[in-house]
């Protein structure tokens, strides 16, 4: 891969930002970023552009343009909060974090009775709300964490994120690793944090709805708990106010049909929903920017090459 001496620039900018950011107070990085977010929205047109029309594919005519456009704002201040907190959360105290994370004590209760079973556990999560400060939350209160995450390719970042998280509590294993890593892992009783919200076509997965649209999602989680037994406990860490709350919103135990892939295909969907429920309920907070409808099923390109046939015919 040839050097791109830019990004060694836009490494020390990182570092630099976040010395800095470690030296102010909290509330005061947090009113920065509200202000940093409505800027971003602004002047990054072409990802604003995007994030708009992929609300729109998601909410159809339910919702205004105006209405639209202030969500799709709000996506852009919620990173900007995020990156605060991922800054400043290693020093925090647990006492401090405790305070601004909202938690039902049964829910967590559960998550711990779930890992005590011993057969592993998957934490299935998604890109809604602060799915880093997710991992270093359960790392603490329930059980020590992997988090299943992709490889940046500028090794300073890649080293500098893989180093944010473990001074968090959590372990990166990365998604390009063999499966035999994660399978490891639960089969030792550990847990492993996964996201599956994406649209990534260098992985195994099938088209489920989201947003009534088809949407090619990764099939490892459930993959993984069909083979292990672990099962799959579908949490989110979503903002309120300048805290959080813990929502644990399913429990999923898979088991297997006649049909294996069908079987596959059902709890993806299934897990595919409830993070869509969530979405709704929380819009912006996820990071609507992604091409998540980008991969399209083979027979929708077939029916669109038929028709510029037939168009091309009558031409």
């Amino acid at each position: 891969m040839k050097k791109k001496p830019y990004r060694y620039i836009l490494y020390l900018y990182m570092r630099a930002g976040v010395a800095l950011i470690r030296l102010l107070p909290r509330s005061f990085c947090l009113s920065l970023a509200r202000v940093v977010g409505r800027i971003v929205f602004v002047f990054l047109s072409r990802h604003t552009t995007k994030t708009v029309e992929h609300l729109k594919l998601a909410f159809g005519q339910s919702k205004s343009e105006t209405g639209l456009k202030l969500i799709a704002r709000e996506v852009f201040i919620n990173l900007a909060l995020n990156a605060i907190d991922w800054c400043k959360w290693p020093q925090l105290s647990q006492e401090e974090r405790s305070r601004l994370i909202i938690e039902d004590p049964a829910d967590g209760e559960k998550l711990k009775a779930l890992w005590h079973e011993g057969r592993g556990l998957i934490f299935l999560a998604s890109h809604v709300g602060n799915w880093e400060i997710l991992g270093s939350y359960l790392a603490k209160t329930v059980c020590p964490f992997h988090a299943v995450g992709k490889r940046i390719y500028y090794e300073p970042f890649n080293r500098a994120i893989v180093n944010f998280r473990k001074s968090w509590g959590v372990e990166t294993i990365y998604s390009d690793d063999s499966p035999k890593e994660i399978l490891k892992i639960l089969k030792r009783g550990g847990p492993v944090g996964m996201l599956s919200d994406q649209d990534v076509d260098s992985f195994e997965g099938v088209f489920v709805p989201f947003f009534h649209r088809p949407a090619y999602t990764p099939t490892g989680p459930v993959r993984i708990a069909l083979a292990t037994g672990a099962p799959l406990a579908v949490v989110f860490l979503v903002r309120e106010g300048n805290g959080y709350r813990l929502i644990l919103k399913n429990v999923i135990r898979v088991e297997e049909g006649q049909d294996k892939k069908l079987t596959i295909k059902q709890y993806t969907s299934l897990c595919t929903q409830i993070v869509e429920q969530v979405i709704r309920q929380y819009p912006e907070q996820w990071v609507w920017m992604h091409d998540r409808w980008e991969t399209r099923p083979a027979e929708e390109t077939v029916i669109f090459e038929d028709r510029l046939s037939r168009e091309a015919h009558i031409a």
